[in-house]
């Protein structure tokens, strides 16, 4: 996260200790004092009229984290 009304967090994706996506000076909340209350993973829509779609998708092991975590 990042200090309220500042571009100073982290935001890192990682799959089996390789790092795919890396962005700093990352502004993720705005000004908002609280820290996230929902995070959805592989939200997918419609891009012509962008309309949620139904589909199945599995996931393992997903961690939110401030620390490094794993390998």
């Amino acid at each position: 996260m990042n200090t309220p009304g500042s571009s100073d967090g982290i935001l890192e994706f990682w799959v089996d200790g390789t790092q795919y996506l890396s962005y700093t000076a990352y502004n993720v909340r705005g000004t908002a004092t609280e820290g996230w209350k929902r995070i959805e993973i592989g939200v997918q829509a419609d891009r012509q009229v962008f309309d949620p779609i139904d589909e199945e998708r599995y996931w393992d092991d997903v961690v939110v984290s401030s620390v490094s975590v794993g390998p």
